[in-house]
């Protein structure tokens, strides 16, 4: 459940940013990277930062999208930045989190099993390079202490920040990520059960002015195989039928129309606006599936 994700984040991700000198003391060396992995929609991203703001955390965020570039290099080059930034806020003493988003598509697999190209295998290869030695020499880490450079070596070791990846396919990443020292840590985000699909009901119509018959459990059984942002996009759909009967109920639009929505009785969402909403969601999915 969402308990117990929270709770293996804040082992994998709170721990080595708030206890390095413990560890050290100890002869334990934190893991450098966690891949999260599960279906679209379940939050993935969203308990990541949830995670990193209980430390105080500064998170560095990228996408394929902000990797990639026209350019030969300019996708290395961004890459590298990412990491020297989040190494210089966690060097100076400032938590850090480096979330690799949708990893799945900065790092597909190399060779005849996949289909990364000749750019994507040297964005794999940076990676790598990044994950084993960082981005900068320790000299270029803190100008202030070129004359101490093993208290800058240890400080550096002590405080790398945690690098998080997060992605939909786990099996369409490049196998050398997942060996030990790079993402050792493997945390899988479940769809919600049903008590929890109920509750996401609960938050996200909370401001809708629900119908005294609507059954929000029974919704939520119906439910069965949707995400956190699939239940999401329900009670928005079942605020959509409302709206969309409400308005059919006047000739006039706006002036009448807009009477009639801010009726309690015209636009609540009933029972059959969720059914309606359900049986849109299913058909989608089941055209995407196609």
């Amino acid at each position: 459940g969402a308990e117990a994700v929270l709770a293996a984040l804040r082992e994998a991700i709170l721990w080595p940013l708030l206890h390095a000198e413990d560890a050290a003391a100890l002869g334990v060396r934190w893991p450098r990277g966690v891949l999260l992995h599960g279906p679209p929609g379940v939050g993935k991203t969203a308990a990541v930062r949830a995670v990193a703001a209980e430390a105080g955390a500064v998170v560095h965020a990228l996408s394929a999208g902000d990797i990639f570039g026209p350019y030969a290099g300019d996708s290395e080059a961004r890459l590298r930045a990412a990491f020297r930034a989040a190494d210089k806020d966690a060097a100076a003493g400032r938590p850090a989190v480096l979330l690799l988003d949708e990893i799945d598509a900065i790092c597909p697999a190399r060779g005849a099993g996949g289909d990364g190209s000749l750019h994507g295998s040297r964005v794999v290869a940076q990676l790598l390079t990044l994950m084993d030695d960082g981005a900068d020499d320790v000299a270029d880490l803190d100008k202030n202490n070129k004359g101490d450079a093993r208290r800058v070596r240890r400080r550096r070791r002590l405080a790398r920040p945690t690098v998080v990846a997060t992605t939909n396919r786990p099996n369409a990443l490049d196998t050398a990520l997942r060996r030990p020292g790079r993402f050792d840590i493997e945390v899988e985000v479940p769809l919600p059960s049903v008590a929890q699909r109920c509750d996401i009901l609960r938050l996200h119509s909370r401001a809708l002015p629900l119908a005294a018959d609507v059954n929000l459990p029974a919704v939520a059984a119906k439910a069965k195989g949707y995400s956190g942002a699939d239940l999401a996009g329900l009670c928005r759909e079942a605020a959509m039928a409302a709206i969309r009967r409400a308005a059919s109920a006047t000739s006039h639009w706006p002036a009448d129309a807009s009477s009639a929505l801010h009726s309690q009785s015209a636009a609540a969402a009933g029972p059959a606006d969720a059914s309606s909403a359900l049986r849109d969601q299913s058909a989608a999915a089941a055209g995407a599936a196609a």
